[in-house]
């Protein structure tokens, strides 16, 4: 059920397997990367990243994560998979638990196959099942999202995780599934 919620939060429903970077308000650029927006304009904004998928790719990813800066890396290693997998190290590292080339073909985080074994790489290897087993949610919210269980820093919709947790044990405990 935990595993589910995350993969419920980071696909928007189960509705999205690839960050689309295609942004078309301002307002929804600052929201998703409000530290680095702060010291841009909002013309700067719409000017540079607006509808431009591959700069904003490189203005929100790159020269972090393993992306090169000046690269098309931060739009080819954006968010993918089931758990919106971000970044060439982490491409890399996820790809070689699965035992896929991500760090050559990114593309491939589309396939549901990879991408559920890329996800389910990240779980084991962050040790989200005794978080599970110990109802710990924040833990496993900021292994998944932010890359350490122990961070004092929330993972994005924090709050939303715990909601979909819910939702998805009530419909467990509804349909008898729970021993």
């Amino acid at each position: 059920m935990h595993f589910f919620a995350q993969a419920a939060m980071e696909t928007g429903g189960f509705t999205l397997i690839r960050e689309s970077l295609t942004y078309t308000t301002v307002a929804a650029i600052r929201n998703a990367w409000r530290s680095r927006a702060a010291g841009k304009t909002d013309q700067w904004i719409g000017d540079n990243l607006l509808r431009k998928p591959q700069a904003l790719g490189d203005w929100a990813y790159g020269g972090r994560m393993g992306n090169v800066k000046g690269t098309l890396d931060g739009f080819n290693f954006r968010g993918g998979g089931t758990f919106q997998t971000t970044g060439r190290d982490a491409y890399t590292a996820k790809g070689k638990l699965a035992k896929v080339d991500l760090a050559n073909h990114p593309e491939l985080i589309e396939d549901p196959q990879t991408s559920l074994l890329a996800a389910c790489a990240e779980w084991k290897g962050s040790g989200c099942n005794a978080f599970a087993d110990a109802g710990l949610i924040k833990k496993i919210s900021r292994a998944i999202n932010v890359g350490n269980a122990n961070s004092a820093t929330q993972a994005n919709g924090e709050a939303d995780r715990i909601a979909w947790h819910e939702k998805i044990f009530k419909a467990v405990k509804n349909a008898g599934l729970l021993g």
